[in-house]
């Protein structure tokens, strides 16, 4: 609320306006109350009707969105459009959500309301950390190739992100079911078959990711080359970026991490990842050649991160497994 009141009094940030500092802040609030409106799917482990809510979502945005941008030719309009659509989505759901539960809406959030207090505000600062920490792991070298490489070498960079976005999608898809799947073997204080479903999955995924890695490949390449031959560019990065995704899709380790209640240790873990991450791309990468960045080299930095992300947060499964092992739940 501070914030927003600074922007009102005319804060500018860079080349963004107030106006579009407000309507970005918006427009992020209603993403994440989007996301609280799909916890009951989720947590009834239904992806088949998480994804049909995100779809008909995704569908209805795209529709509007092209419409209020031919109608009015503005960004901000675009987003406005998009904000109040999410939240309206988001009143379905919620109002679903409630008659599933067979409660009152209003009752539900009195209810809310009045067990605010004892909710696990420092579990929920952590996890907000961890998202943080996350989304600076996911997005740190588009920032950097933003900054560092000239206008047609970041649209082709941009371009082969996309790769890595569709990742992203497909991981939080199949971690609907998963991450359920894994709090109700501990709710049952079953923490081993918890971890059983976590590895069978992570590596399941890792070895169909690595076997559709070169067919997708060499599809892409010839997609870039016929159809967009001005991102050609992108080619020399989409093995790097192929490479990132199929780690980023198969980590349902993180999960399992969070479902043992480790939050400050998975914190611990992405935080280091990024500093020696980032230390290591450094020294070994930029540093040494002494010429102006290019698109592998970031891309190499999201591959580094990557790894060290899965490998550290893989030891912190298995510490945490080893030391469920040791405790009264394995008894």
């Amino acid at each position: 609320m501070a914030f927003i009141a600074l922007v009102l009094c005319g804060l500018s940030i860079g080349t963004f306006s107030p106006l579009l500092l407000i309507v970005g802040i918006v427009h992020g609030c209603t993403q994440q109350i989007f996301l609280i409106a799909t916890v009951e799917s989720r947590s009834r482990g239904d992806a088949v009707r998480f994804s049909r809510d995100n779809i008909i979502r995704a569908l209805a945005l795209l529709s509007f969105g092209i419409l209020v941008a031919v109608l009015t030719g503005s960004g901000i309009a675009v987003l406005v459009a998009e904000a109040v659509l999410t939240l309206s989505f988001s009143v379905v759901l919620l109002r679903r959500s409630a008659t599933y539960a067979r409660l009152d809406m209003w009752r539900l959030y009195n209810l809310a309301l009045r067990r605010m207090p004892r909710a696990p505000w420092r579990a929920a600062m952590t996890l907000m950390a961890i998202t943080g920490v996350a989304f600076l792991l996911v997005n740190l070298d588009r920032w950097l190739a933003a900054a560092r490489l000239s206008a047609l070498e970041f649209a082709a960079y941009s371009f082969a992100w996309t790769v890595l976005m569709l990742a992203q999608s497909a991981q939080q898809i199949i971690n609907t079911s998963i991450y359920p799947m894994m709090c109700r073997r501990f709710a049952s204080n079953e923490p081993r078959r918890a971890f059983r479903v976590c590895m069978a999955s992570s590596l399941f995924v890792l070895f169909a990711g690595g076997i559709a890695a070169l067919p997708a490949y060499v599809v892409l390449k010839y997609c870039v080359y016929n159809w967009f031959p001005k991102y050609a560019g992108a080619v020399v990065v989409v093995p790097l970026f192929l490479a990132v995704a199929v780690l980023r899709v198969s980590d349902f380790w993180s999960s399992f991490v969070l479902a043992a209640g480790r939050e400050n240790v998975l914190l611990f873990a992405n935080t280091a990842s990024v500093i020696t991450g980032i230390l290591l791309w450094s020294l070994w990468i930029y540093f040494p050649t002494g010429k102006a960045l290019q698109p592998t080299d970031a891309a190499l930095l999201a591959l580094i991160l990557s790894i060290l992300s899965y490998t550290t947060v893989v030891g912190c499964a298995w510490a945490t497994r080893l030391g469920q092992g040791k405790s009264r739940a394995y008894v």
